[in-house]
């Protein structure tokens, strides 16, 4: 193990031969998720399988961030880490299963009602805010990487982008994330955690109208579009009081973007 990882603590769980997988559930780009059942328990899991090296890249350090990251949260709406291990090629993170689908999924025939877009919303927001006030960044936020039961419970997964900072101040450079869900200043190369202000503002500007506010046909023309495009809402059967935290949360300049403490306090969620 490196030794960035020294301070991680082990788990009850040694090795993959502890689980009878049952299918596969999801996948990033380094990464499968497998629902397994716990031989010894009958436990049910996620067990998220990392791969060490991608691409002739070294990945390992990044699961061990996210690693890091998930034994500090605990919230409601945020997935748990039940324990980790490892083996020369892989590191396998044992998460909480959650029955049911991403929202992008739930979704995808079907768009909520209002009442159910501001209970998601609400419970994201305040999964967010939580880890913003850890000083944590998830940097990914995007309807897949939220899971959705019957009731419209959710958690927020996936935290193998999230980045840590020293201080608030503290700066980000990293080019990554979903290119429909990019904020404005990622592409400027300087940002902090206020990219994921926008992350909610494009997942609820998909909620209420069921298309992203940038789109296009290739990566520069979405890049182009987020950077330089003005929305006009006036097009999509929104509410005045949509289109003001729309607006809020939108906002190109970050400087000038709502706070995530102020954004349960807009008259959209009264």
């Amino acid at each position: 193990m490196q030794s960035s990882s020294n301070k991680i603590v082990k788990s009850i769980f040694k090795s993959i031969e502890e689980f009878n997988i049952i299918e596969k559930i999801g996948s990033g780009g380094y990464s499968v998720v497998y629902l397994v059942q716990h031989k010894k328990t009958g436990r049910k899991y996620a067990l998220k399988c990392a791969d060490r090296f991608k691409k002739g890249k070294d990945r390992s350090e990044r699961t061990y961030m996210e690693i890091k990251v998930l034994e500090k949260l605990k919230h409601k709406n945020i997935i748990r880490m039940k324990g980790w291990f490892e083996d020369k090629t892989t590191i396998y993170l044992v998460l909480e299963y959650i029955p049911g689908k991403d929202c992008s999924k739930f979704f995808k025939s079907t768009l909520p009602s209002k009442k159910e877009i501001k209970y998601v919303m609400r419970q994201l927001v305040e999964a967010i805010n939580y880890v913003h006030k850890k000083n944590i960044a998830h940097r990914d936020i995007k309807l897949e990487n939220i899971l959705i039961d019957e009731d419209f419970n959710i958690k927020l997964t996936d935290f193998g982008l999230c980045g840590v900072k020293k201080n608030k101040y503290d700066m980000f450079d990293t080019t990554l994330g979903t290119v429909r869900y990019t904020a404005p200043e990622l592409l400027e190369g300087s940002y902090n955690e206020s990219i994921d202000i926008w992350g909610i503002g494009v997942i609820l500007f998909m909620l209420l109208t069921g298309s992203f506010p940038f789109d296009g046909s290739s990566k520069a023309k979405i890049f182009l579009r987020i950077k330089e495009k003005k929305l006009h809402y006036s097009k999509y059967n929104l509410e005045r009081k949509d289109i003001k935290l729309l607006k809020a949360l939108l906002e190109k300049d970050p400087a000038d973007r709502i706070e995530i403490e102020d954004i349960l306090n807009d008259p959209f969620f009264l």
